[in-house]
């Protein structure tokens, strides 16, 4: 029996190209096998990249939009696992503050980004070498090569490290998926300097439990879609606040702006923007299997039930506890046993499949739902201005 999102894919090219399905379903399929294919390229970078890395006093992870989520995604990891200093900021904050946000000391920054034509990863890049020319250093993580930021690395008169995604991630939608979750998992594997084959058997596993979101969950979010939210409030604590800000621009943007979405810490929801959550709000819980922080998870999810707010709470996690059962409407379970660190990009698909189904729900084009063309591939109508 086949599922909502094989449904699609078993779709013609004639009608996949007439209703806009072309390409974004395909790209959210083929994840876990881009992840394999990062995760060995990594791998055979992983002396160049620590010899940039133990150089470094700070690293900053930058880039914007959905490229900003992959630094939100592994900034926790990284810091946890490499002892450093290790900060996420967006190119488009690097870009209006560079001389308070770029350190007096030797730092990296690495640059995610699918296309390397944004105005602001790239204008990040430059400003690093014309204001701290002693001190930066660059790791590119690009799914384009011929991208702009791609040359700036190949021509950095500082020390620059270009690493190209597999071909594949380089997304053809408008949305990036596969281009996001496959930049994550690259960047999990700095995190595993000479353990190459802990971080082999952490992808394994994430890519175990994204084949089983892909095959258990598109028939539950297909129906979800079909409800009628117009809100959605994504929560998550740590590496699974960069998921949350990841699952919040997908629906958003996949749904051209008619579902309004909102990232938020799971403590940090209280202080006042549960204010949104209204009876056509959809809540979104990424859950932590840490006891520790999963008993702040309850105590939120709980408060929001007693309050009898939103349309429905979605539970996404690695397993259901019965106290999870009790408290959410939907539960979708990955059944595997990994640390919170490193589930965004699992955790994102759920979120991906959702933001599909949901596009397709209003009619539009998932490939392309601006129809109006607000929005575009690569960001458009920035200017730089000489610092």
């Amino acid at each position: 029996m086949t599922n909502a999102l094989e449904r699609i894919l078993a779709q013609s090219t004639e009608d996949a190209q007439r209703l806009g399905t072309e390409y974004m379903p395909r790209e959210v399929k083929q994840q876990p096998g881009a992840w394999h294919s990062a995760c060995e390229f990594i791998i055979s970078k992983q002396t160049e990249i620590a010899k940039i890395l133990d150089k470094c006093e700070q690293i900053i992870l930058s880039g914007a939009g959905t490229s900003d989520y992959v630094g939100r995604s592994v900034e926790t990891l990284l810091r946890h696992r490499l002892g450093k200093d290790v900060k996420s900021k967006p190119s488009t904050d690097l870009v209006t503050d560079p001389e308070g946000l770029f350190p007096k000391k030797p730092f990296a920054l690495i640059s995610f980004a699918r296309s390397g034509n944004s105005p602001e990863g790239n204008a990040a890049f430059n400003l690093a070498n014309q204001l701290r020319p002693e001190y930066a250093h660059h790791i590119v993580v690009t799914c384009n090569p011929d991208g702009e930021l791609a040359r700036l690395a190949k021509e950095s008169p500082t020390p620059s490290l270009l690493l190209l995604m597999p071909p594949e991630t380089n997304d053809k939608a408008l949305a990036m998926t596969s281009s996001y979750s496959s930049m994550v998992v690259a960047a999990q594997g700095f995190a595993y300097p000479g353990e190459p084959d802990l971080y082999k058997s952490m992808v394994e596993k994430l890519a175990q439990g994204a084949e089983n979101f892909l095959a258990t969950t598109p028939d539950v979010l297909n129906e979800l879609a079909g409800e009628g939210f117009a809100r959605a409030v994504f929560l998550g604590s740590n590496s699974l606040f960069g998921a949350a800000w990841e699952g919040h621009l997908k629906v958003q943007e996949m749904t051209s702006g008619k579902v309004i979405c909102k990232a938020e810490s799971m403590l940090g929801l209280r202080h006042g923007p549960m204010a949104v959550i209204h009876d056509d709000t959809l809540v979104v819980y990424f859950l932590s299997s840490d006891p520790y922080v999963l008993q702040y998870d309850l105590d939120l999810m709980r408060e929001v039930k007693a309050k009898g707010i939103g349309h429905k709470t979605v539970a996404i996690c690695q397993k259901g506890t019965p106290q999870i059962r009790e408290l959410a409407d939907v539960i979708l379970e990955s059944n595997t046993q990994l640390p919170d660190d490193v589930l965004p990009p699992m955790f994102i698909l759920p979120a991906q499949l959702l933001a599909l189904f949901k596009s397709l729900s209003f009619g539009l084009r998932p490939d392309a739902p601006s129809a109006g063309g607000v929005i575009n591939r690569v960001v458009q109508g920035v200017q730089i201005y000489p610092y």
